[in-house]
């Protein structure tokens, strides 16, 4: 009864800070898609306070799943290569988040680099689109309702299993350690929660470039 509830207690905060991390990461995009030329050393400086209050925040997060499970890691386990070549070509981009105000901000700034973005609430809207169209990229959180990641990830290593290779997961969930298992085993790149702007773009750049669709390249 008493292994039950530590259980409880460490799923509970684990979920809690999955909701704060969404938060911060809504925080952060929309800090991104201010134009800082437009702006003030002053404004600008502002935008950085918040940046490092949210690294702040996250430090205060991460410290808490510490308390409650030793073995979560101290940050998300980065698995992105350099990327510093010429920006890609405009790709179809599937962003699958089931909060909207972080769908939304994913969905922006991929639409401002000329990509075509399709955003769904779950992975069953996600399956749903992909019988009707290819995609080249797809950016997913982990933690959602009706169909999560992960098991959208599998259906998709049958169904479909070219499109196994064309993920880029975006989660708060990574300190849980079957999700850390299933994010090692898929190879894929993963961006914690909140996430770094620069580096979610890098990472979705590295999974066109698999798939070639480079400037100069051409389109799978």
């Amino acid at each position: 009864m008493a292994q039950a509830w530590v259980q409880f207690m460490r799923d509970d905060v684990a979920g809690s800070v999955n909701g704060l991390n969404n938060r911060l990461s809504a925080i952060l995009g929309a800090v991104a898609e201010i134009p800082e030329t437009n702006l003030t050393r002053s404004e600008r400086d502002q935008l950085q306070r918040i940046r490092d209050e949210v690294a702040h925040a996250v430090n205060i997060t991460s410290g808490l799943l510490r308390r409650v499970d030793s073995m979560a890691p101290d940050s998300v386990p980065h698995m992105l290569e350099p990327y510093t070549d010429a920006p890609p070509r405009p790709a179809s981009i599937l962003v699958v988040e089931d909060d909207d105000s972080n769908r939304g901000v994913i969905t922006r700034l991929l639409q401002r680099l000329g990509h075509y973005v399709t955003p769904c609430a779950n992975g069953l809207e996600a399956l749903e689109v992909l019988k009707l169209a290819p995609v080249d990229c797809i950016v997913c959180d982990l933690r959602m309702p009706v169909l999560g990641g992960e098991s959208f990830f599998q259906q998709l290593e049958n169904l479909m299993p070219h499109l196994a290779s064309r993920f880029v997961f975006v989660t708060g969930d990574y300190t849980d350690p079957d999700s850390r298992k299933f994010l090692d085993r898929s190879g894929q790149p993963v961006i914690g929660k909140p996430y770094d702007v620069t580096e979610l773009l890098s990472a979705v750049a590295v999974i066109l470039r698999r798939g070639e669709i480079l400037a100069g390249g051409g389109q799978t």
